[in-house]
């Protein structure tokens, strides 16, 4: 698996963790964009993702952190195994006939950083390497789409922005995740209303974050959506959001 060197990689026991959740230190992510969305995050301590750089560029650093020298071969070596390792997980999902397409990666750095998925659960694979623990982390669903034709998507938050300003004049409305790479949702939220003060966005959020909620109405969202979604909730607030 990975190709990373002849030793065996030992896959533990899957299980399944709450979507709103800290990364180990890196996270590598991959998103789906299309009638099938979602996310495929490649979670890591930073000492492992750099001992995985060290072996697939047959390089030594002289510490196991994410330093000024390292940090872009470290971020160009692990969003390139997120690719692999995310087109092989999603494969099955061609076959059977899904379309969607893979956003860019993405490598988020901190340990406290929180990473939430639209789901109320992703479905963790653990595997065990010579160079330590990487969960893959997988969300996964049919978008909600019922009288609604989707325009564009984002897999981040300066990229919400930019599509707006190129596609506003198409747009009916926009849903937003307030938990978002490179920029966050209520920051890429200001920005859009900043630039169009009737643009009806509709921000989505995991359950425990109210305050957040409350931080995006009062920077100008038109409604929320709590996760889990529910389909009819979501069609009911989107509607609202509308008229």
């Amino acid at each position: 698996m990975l190709g990373l060197d002849s030793e065996p990689v030992k896959q533990g026991k899957l299980y399944l963790k709450p979507s709103s959740h800290p990364i180990l230190g890196l996270a590598a992510i991959v998103g789906l964009a299309g009638p099938v969305e979602g996310r495929v995050i490649l979670d890591m301590s930073m000492e492992t993702g750099v001992k995985i750089t060290e072996t697939l560029n047959f390089e030594t650093y002289a510490c196991h952190d994410i330093t000024e020298e390292n940090r872009e071969i470290v971020a160009s070596t692990l969003t390139e195994v997120a690719n692999v390792v995310t087109g092989r997980a999603v494969t099955k999902l061609y076959d059977l006939g899904f379309k969607f397409d893979l956003t860019p990666p993405t490598l988020v750095v901190g340990s406290n950083t929180q990473i939430s998925t639209f789901a109320q659960e992703s479905l963790v694979v653990p595997l065990e390497l010579p160079q330590g623990l990487v969960e893959i982390n997988i969300a996964i669903r049919e978008r909600i789409s019922e009288g609604f034709e989707i325009a564009a998507t984002a897999g981040d938050g300066e990229e919400a922005v930019r599509k707006y300003k190129e596609l506003s004049h198409n747009l009916d409305f926009v849903t937003m995740d307030i938990t978002m790479p490179k920029m966050d949702g209520i920051t890429a939220l200001e920005k859009i209303i900043e630039y169009d003060k009737e643009a009806k966005v509709i921000m989505v959020s995991a359950l425990g974050s109210q305050d957040a909620v409350k931080k995006a109405l009062m920077a100008g969202a038109k409604n929320y959506i709590v996760k889990p979604l529910d389909r009819k909730k979501v069609l009911e607030r989107i509607t609202s959001s509308l008229k």
